[in-house]
């Protein structure tokens, strides 16, 4: 009796090819097989380490350590209406968090989602915006249910009549003395599905109207 248990496999390379894992319980929840995923930053540089997928939704995945997602590209993608997800992978050897280092804009178009799947944390540097369509947002931290991730916040968020949902904890903190932070969706909805922190911020706002 009893839920199935965890398999974990690390290493510097990982190769699976025909291998075999049976985590399933007879009465119970089957169990997990965890792979080590790969941090993926997404910068104004070319992309490396791994490639879009292309189709609707467009999937980034990463086919080597320290991923690179070019932001003209996400960019390009959302303004054409077409949705992005960016995943960590199974295949490397690192924790498998995400990073926002630069303004994801969209400038053009009608309804583009992002969403950013982490096997282990998401950390949001920089503002994600929308003038132009709706640009739904998901942040799901901690994909692997390993009990480890969550999402870490100091930019703007504008989703333009688009929910914004947070799969995790979020910690929502300023870069700077007295700073203010302003979250408006224009009648979306904001999901928070963890514990939510605030610190270093003179001003908080949520605007969904």
């Amino acid at each position: 009796s009893g839920d199935g248990g965890r398999i974990e496999t690390s290493g510097n390379y990982i190769s699976v090819d025909g291998a075999q894992v049976n985590a399933s319980a007879t009465f119970g929840d089957s169990g997990l097989w965890l792979l080590d995923p790969r941090d993926v930053f997404i910068t104004a540089s070319a992309t490396s380490n791994g490639a879009f997928a292309g189709g609707d939704p467009d999937i980034f995945t990463p086919t080597g350590d320290s991923a690179n997602v070019d932001v003209a590209t996400i960019i390009g993608t959302l303004n054409i209406s077409t949705d992005v997800t960016i995943n960590t992978g199974s295949t490397g050897s690192q924790r498998g968090d995400i990073t926002v280092n630069v303004d994801i804009p969209k400038t053009f178009g009608s309804d583009g989602a992002l969403t950013l799947i982490a096997a282990n944390d998401i950390f949001i540097n920089a503002d994600i915006t929308s003038v132009s369509g709706g640009l739904p947002l998901t942040f799901n931290a901690d994909s692997d249910g390993d009990g480890a991730g969550a999402i870490f916040i100091t930019g703007r968020l504008i989703s333009r009549a688009a929910f914004i949902d947070f799969q995790g904890d979020v910690y929502i903190t300023g870069t700077t003395p007295g700073q203010t932070l302003l979250w408006t969706t224009q009648s979306g909805d904001i999901d928070f599905r963890g514990e939510v922190y605030i610190a270093d911020l003179s001003t908080f706002t949520i605007d969904t109207s």
